[in-house]
C-alpha cells in the first residue's frame, strides 16, 4: 500500500468518526425533543402539576401562621 493511499484512509475514518460523532449529537438531541414531548403529552402519574405546587405552598404558608 502506497504511503498516499495510507493518508488517504486515514483522512477517511477521521472524517467517518467525525459524522459519526455529528449523528451521536443529533440522535442525543432528537431523543432529548421525544421525551419533551412524551413528558407533555403523557405526563408521568407521580409527577405534581405547577398548581398542586402552589396550592402546597399556600396550605405550608397558613400552617405556619396559626
Amino acid at each position: 500500500m502506497s504511503v498516499e493511499h495510507e493518508h488517504q484512509c486515514e483522512r477517511t475514518i477521521v472524517t467517518t468518526v467525525h459524522e459519526i460523532d455529528g449523528l451521536k449529537r443529533q440522535l442525543a438531541e432528537a431523543l432529548a425533543a421525544i421525551e419533551g414531548a412524551r413528558e407533555v403529552c403523557m405526563p408521568h402519574p407521580f409527577r405534581i402539576p405547577l398548581a398542586d405546587f402552589a396550592l402546597r405552598g399556600e396550605v405550608l404558608a397558613a400552617l405556619e401562621m396559626s
